[in-house]
């Protein structure tokens, strides 16, 4: 299972977006392999609220991409352990730290997110951007 992250989440959904295509190719990769996507309600807030409120998308087409996310993306849960364990870790982005802990108490492989720059190398499951996850992909057949 591999978890997704906000700002790729947001790269699908806006085409102007610099990686909109990256996230594209990614999400229909990841669709024909039959790979199973992960993601938290807190990023599907987040996301909903920069289409509503930065994007200035309408509040119909929110929820129709909110809508096809819940088909596409498994939700999984943020616990209180996630939380304590963000307060303390060394990534940098303190919602990105929640969301990577939030990755690892539910056991995903990966963590799919624009900016791993944020992200020290030695954490417990690895973190790339999707068009390196897409490139592990392919040389893993």
């Amino acid at each position: 299972m591999i978890f997704i992250d906000t700002n790729v989440i947001v790269d699908l959904a806006i085409s102007e977006r610099p990686f909109h295509l990256e996230a594209k190719s990614f999400f229909e990769e990841c669709a024909r392999r039959n790979i199973e996507l992960s993601s938290s309600v807190l990023c599907l807030g987040t996301f909903c609220y920069l289409l509503e409120s930065k994007a200035k998308l309408k509040h119909k087409e929110v929820k129709e991409w909110l809508h096809k996310l819940t088909k596409l993306i498994m939700l999984i849960p943020t616990e209180n352990t996630d939380a304590r364990q963000a307060a303390f870790s060394s990534i940098k982005d303190t919602e990105d730290a929640i969301l990577y802990f939030t990755a690892v108490s539910n056991e995903c492989d990966a963590f799919i997110t624009q900016n791993t720059k944020d992200f020290p190398r030695s954490l417990e499951i690895p973190v790339f951007t999707p068009d390196q996850m897409t490139k592990e992909l392919d040389e893993a057949d």
